[in-house]
């Protein structure tokens, strides 16, 4: 762990706020200096994104970005940009014997008529993170046999309008957006309605997440409601809206950008009328992503969450380098908010943090800083020629491949 490193990448840096100093006594030792409790301690120490333990030689002279150094169960062998990666199964792992695999072949493949093909063909034996929904029924009929497990997505996304650009700096025109949104007809856009659910300000973290679909308290701020929605435009005094700039991105794949036109449909049918600006990815990532581009409406993914306070604090912390809410930091005007986020990050009873949780979403919700999107679901597959099929769920469900093995050798 390197404290200095990690610091210096706060978008990472869950643990940041509360860490004090890091000292190591003795040889076997590493101690934490918090400075008061941190409810997810242990799993921000264990989560796949960092901190990590690393060898002082990869952060020596750029080394890092010219040899590969792992201790992990496969070496990099061979790369071919565009194409595929090659990876060799490592002697020395420290699970031995595992892998089991000699070799582990990842290659990229963008369109899902070619996907589909390589799966049924048996060119492919499992994904990484998962199968786009509209092929789904396609290789579930397909392939029998195979082993599908089906989660949701934990990316927070939405429709991130600015804070200061008027009406939307009035939480009544934000709420309006949001429920003049219809979820489920966006969940079809991406074949995904059936398993698709709703994000509120987290998204379906089990054991925190509240389903607005299920919850009356919540579910009014969500619910497809045009009516609603018109009367909260004349309560806020706003008679019609006309040409506010509303960007997406190709970033995320067609689905996504068709998703916004149904969002720019549903904006029209309650009087506001945006123009869809699509951007492509370094664009949108240097500008709609992070919530600097001011003026407009963004439509972009965010952060994928395995920590409500992970995802919270990356958008609604009003200085998060993260946050895809233009002019975020009036946020910081909203101590009532930001006492819940302090209050669950350092409440170790379980209950209770749920209850906070709870509150947060409501709160949080009746603001409606971010107009929060959909969580389709995440179908990932194995070949019935593959055993010791596992997912583990990091940012996604994805396959634990050093425990798998074919079943005919």
């Amino acid at each position: 762990f390197e404290e200095e490193r990690y610091g210096g990448y706060p978008n990472r840096g869950a643990i940041l706020p509360s860490l004090v100093g890091v000292d190591a006594p003795d040889d076997r030792t590493v101690r934490f200096d918090l400075n008061g409790p941190l409810a997810p301690f242990l799993l921000y120490l264990g989560h796949h994104a960092g901190p990590y333990v690393m060898p002082p030689e990869l952060l020596v002279d750029e080394m890092s970005r010219q040899t590969m150094i792992s201790a992990g169960p496969f070496l990099l062998d061979e790369y071919e940009p565009g194409s595929r990666v090659i990876y060799k199964r490592n002697p020395n792992y420290f699970d031995a014997p595992k892998p089991y695999a000699d070799s582990l072949v990842i290659n990229f493949i963008g369109d899902n008529s070619a996907i589909a093909a390589a799966f049924l063909s048996g060119e492919l034996n499992t994904t990484w993170f998962g199968v786009a929904p509209p092929i789904v029924e396609e290789l579930e009929n397909g392939i029998p046999g195979a082993t599908w497990e089906y989660q949701p997505s934990l990316v927070i996304g939405g429709v991130f309008p600015d804070l200061a650009l008027e009406p939307f700096n009035d939480p009544r025109v934000r709420q309006a957006m949001s429920v003049a949104i219809d979820r489920d007809a966006i969940l079809t856009v991406g074949g995904a309605l059936e398993r698709g659910q709703w994000s509120t300000a987290l998204p379906p973290l089990a054991g925190w997440w509240v389903d607005p679909k299920e919850d009356d308290a919540l579910g009014e701020f969500y619910r497809y409601n045009p009516e609603k929605a018109m009367q909260l435009l004349d309560a806020a005094g706003v008679d019609g809206l006309d040409g506010v700039p509303f960007h997406t991105t190709t970033a995320y794949g067609p689905i996504f950008a068709e998703q916004s036109q149904v969002v720019q449909a549903n904006l029209l049918q309650v009087g506001i009328s945006v123009d869809l600006v699509v951007n492509e990815p370094t664009v949108h990532y240097s500008t709609i992503f992070n919530g600097s581009n001011t003026g407009v409406i963004g439509h972009t993914l965010s952060v994928a969450s395995i920590e409500p306070d992970e995802a919270l604090r990356t958008v609604f912390i009003p200085d998060s380098p993260r946050s895809p809410i233009p002019n975020g930091e009036l946020m910081g005007e909203d101590q009532q908010m930001l006492d819940l986020l302090n209050a669950q990050r350092t409440e170790g009873d379980v209950e209770t943090r749920r209850k906070l949780l709870y509150d947060l979403q409501l709160h949080i919700a009746n603001q409606m800083y971010s107009v929060p999107w959909v969580n389709p679901p995440i179908s990932q597959v194995a070949r019935p020629e593959l055993s010791g099929v596992q997912f583990i769920q990091t940012f996604a469900p994805s396959p634990s491949l050093e425990d798998m093995w074919f079943n005919d050798l």
